[in-house]
């Protein structure tokens, strides 16, 4: 009988703390464990701030948001190869501040596209491993963008206003990423909610999910709420967002730069508990049971 292997769970990077502040080490929350750990940081990441992260310890990095970019384990200290195009976004007139990265895969596989939220009104693509290679960008003519995500092999973000956008997303001769059409918005029915502070969006169950983070206003605590995309009956190709009571069998861990929903084993995995959400700052846990 062949045992299934229990699911890697992430850890939470701390924004800050007391004693990092020459960003020479880092805090790192380990759910599993229950603990806090202190992680030397490469040499290659020292000064940068993370834009983003995949599964491994693999980090994005730049100074001030502009370049120049680098991909590194955060524990190894090993260095993915990007062509000097690739170090940074570039515009006409000035580089383009990042705000966000995302990877397609690892970092480490020649089929990797990097997907990043740029200015916050656009969208950039690269392909790891092209020598030559370089980003190709896209502006989104609505509110700003607040996250983005990989899902069933195409590109979506996600506004100030909750609005999902797919950019559509094809590649040339040479594998080099580019759009092919204008950016489209789903026609998505609003919910109401109280004042949001922090929206991020996850793969849930098979299916796209909002988590809301908000406060109550009598007395400030912070708390969490979970919709999940679903179809409108009778009415083609429109969506709205439906209040989830119950994560199941899922963890949420969420992140500034990287958010996702991890299966959970009956009871719990080590200290994580099902129907859970962590986040990073502060390892909030909220039960919507």
């Amino acid at each position: 009988m062949r045992l299934t292997a229990p699911p890697v769970l992430p850890w939470l990077l701390f924004v800050s703390s007391p004693d990092d502040a020459d960003n020479k080490v880092k805090h790192m929350y380990s759910p599993v464990d229950g603990e806090v750990f202190r992680v030397p940081v490469p040499s290659q990441l020292v000064g940068k701030g993370f834009l983003g992260s995949h599964d491994g310890g693999w980090v994005a990095a730049a100074a001030g948001r502009q370049g120049p970019l680098v991909i590194v384990n955060l524990f190894t200290g090993a260095e993915v190869a990007l062509s000097v195009q690739q170090r940074e976004i570039l515009r006409p007139d000035a580089p383009c501040v990042i705000q966000k990265i995302i990877f397609s895969g690892s970092p480490t596989s020649s089929s990797c596209i990097l997907a990043a939220i740029i200015d916050k009104y656009g969208v950039a693509l690269c392909k790891i491993g092209l020598p030559a290679g370089g980003w190709t960008t896209q502006d989104y003519d609505g509110e700003p963008l607040v996250d983005n995500f990989f899902y069933n092999g195409e590109l979506y973000g996600l506004t100030t206003s909750e609005d999902l956008v797919n950019f559509q997303i094809g590649t040339t001769k040479d594998g080099s990423p580019i759009f092919t059409a204008s950016p489209h918005t789903l026609p998505i029915q609003r919910h109401g909610h109280p004042r949001m502070h922090m929206t991020r969006i996850v793969e849930l169950h098979g299916k796209l999910a909002l988590v809301v983070r908000t406060i109550w206003l009598d007395n400030y605590k912070t708390f969490f709420k979970v919709f999940e995309l679903a179809d409108v009956a009778m009415t083609p190709n429109t969506y709205k967002w439906v209040e989830m009571t119950s994560l199941g069998d899922y963890a949420l861990f969420i992140g500034k730069t990287w958010s996702r929903a991890v299966p959970v084993p009956a009871g719990r995995c080590g200290g994580v508990q099902r129907n859970c959400i962590y986040a990073d700052s502060v390892v909030y846990l909220r039960s919507l049971c």
